[in-house]
This record gives structure tokens, C-alpha cells and sequence, in this order.
């Protein structure tokens, strides 16, 4: 470090012209323009203006070189830790076996369903993630792979992103309705995987009654998924059990 600002210290004094920016620098320090701090520096001093910040720079060099390396050397050894503020919400976890802090007093049986609750909410719970995250899974395969059109030339590929499907040509057989529906089919591909498609799909297949068929027949692109995933075994009824 010292070598560093001996280096500087002898680039300052040899200088031919004033650096880059302190005239603008000092005119901020002074609280004026540009203009009047070279006014005042042309018709107050009967040296040159680089010769002016040579003798500044003999005369302060090491005093401010000083004060700097203190500061740092503050700032090193300062053991204050910064004060996070945390917005996410902290939730007390339990360390303890559940059986332990279970009263003696109680009957066997009150005890064993205290305890078989956690562990089947765990079961049930982990189920029903494996089973709605293959779910959605086979839903983007089937996206993927599957090949749709509408009557009257409206083709999946113009609302797909570019690259998105194996081919740009896409058909089927059967059509899922005449073009007038487009607008609708639009609107409703555009809600696959956002809040209302996954409730659909829970409700379809974990619900406790499901789906009602009101609400399916307001989404056919939905509803064409979910018969498409009938191929694959992905069937209404059979995943209520996990849950």
C-alpha cells in the first residue's frame, strides 16, 4: 500500500495539466459554477493553476493519505453486525417428540390418534404433491406433443411460443369447434397453468365431490387435456384416495 501511494504521490507532482475533473469538483465543494471558480483562480493567483495543485498536493498528500488509511482501519475492526430486517413470516417449530409432551393421564387410545394424525397429514400431504405435480407434469408433456386445430384454419402454433411445438403444421381429426370460437379458445388456453387451471385440476381430481360440470364446460381446452390424459391412465375419481 505504501509503495501505491508513493506511486500516486509522484504521478500528482509531475503533472503538465490539472487532472480531469477537479475544477469541477472544487466548484461543487465551494457551492459555484465552473466558470467563477476558474475567474477566481485566473485573477487570484500569479501561479499557474497546476502548479497550485502541486503545492496542494506537497502540502496534504500524507495527512489525507493518513486519515484514509484510518478510516479503513476503523471500518475493519468495527464488529457491528447490519440489522436485517426479515419480511418473510417465522414460524416456531416443534424440537420435540410429540409423545413426550403428550399427558401421561390420557387414555391409550386418545394417545395413538394424537399421534397417527401428524403422520398421516404427512402421508396425505406428500401424496397429494407427487400426484398434482405429475399431474401438471403430464399436462405440459401432453402440450407439448399433442397437435390441435380449429375449423377454419386457426392453428395452435399461433398461440404457442415460437419452437414450442414439434411442428408448425398441426392437425387432428377431430376439430374442437368452428372458428368463431376462437376468441373463446384463446381466452381460455391463456389460463393453463395460472390460479383458476390448477384449482380446476384440483377440484377434477382431489375435490371431494369435483368438479362441478357447469364450470368444465366453460373450459374446453381444459377439459380436452384432461380426456387426452385419460390415455395415460390419469383418470377422474382415481387420486381422491391420496388426498
Amino acid at each position: 500500500v505504501e509503495r501505491d501511494l508513493n506511486k500516486l504521490e509522484q504521478q500528482l507532482l509531475n503533472i503538465k495539466a490539472l487532472p480531469r475533473g477537479v475544477l469541477t469538483q472544487a466548484a461543487t465543494y465551494a457551492s459555484c459554477t465552473l466558470t467563477v471558480m476558474r475567474d477566481y483562480l485566473d485573477k487570484n493567483s500569479i501561479k499557474k493553476n497546476d502548479v497550485v495543485f502541486k503545492e496542494y498536493v506537497q502540502g496534504n498528500f500524507h495527512s489525507i493519505a493518513r486519515n484514509l488509511r484510518e478510516e479503513v482501519t476503523e471500518g475493519e475492526h468495527d464488529d457491528t453486525e447490519l440489522e436485517v430486517h426479515s419480511t418473510d413470516v417465522e414460524y416456531r417449530t416443534c424440537s420435540v417428540a410429540v409423545n413426550r409432551i403428550i399427558r401421561n393421564d390420557l387414555p391409550l387410545e386418545i394417545k395413538q390418534a394424537i399421534l397417527e394424525k401428524p403422520e398421516s397429514t404427512h402421508t396425505q400431504a406428500s401424496d397429494y404433491i407427487i400426484n398434482i405435480t405429475f399431474i401438471m407434469n403430464m399436462v405440459l408433456l401432453e402440450l407439448r406433443n399433442c397437435d390441435m386445430i380449429m375449423q377454419g384454419s386457426f392453428n395452435i402454433a399461433n398461440i404457442l411460443p415460437d419452437g414450442f411445438l414439434p411442428s408448425q403444421d398441426c392437425a387432428i381429426e377431430h376439430t374442437i369447434g368452428p372458428f368463431s370460437v376462437a376468441d373463446s379458445f384463446t381466452k381460455d388456453f391463456n389460463m393453463l397453468m395460472e390460479h383458476q387451471h390448477i384449482g380446476l385440476i384440483h377440484s377434477y381430481y382431489f375435490g371431494l365431490v369435483g368438479a362441478k360440470e357447469t364450470n368444465l364446460n366453460k373450459h374446453p381446452v381444459q377439459m380436452a387435456i384432461f380426456k387426452a390424459l385419460e390415455s395415460s391412465g390419469i383418470e377422474r375419481g382415481k387420486l381422491k384416495k391420496h388426498h
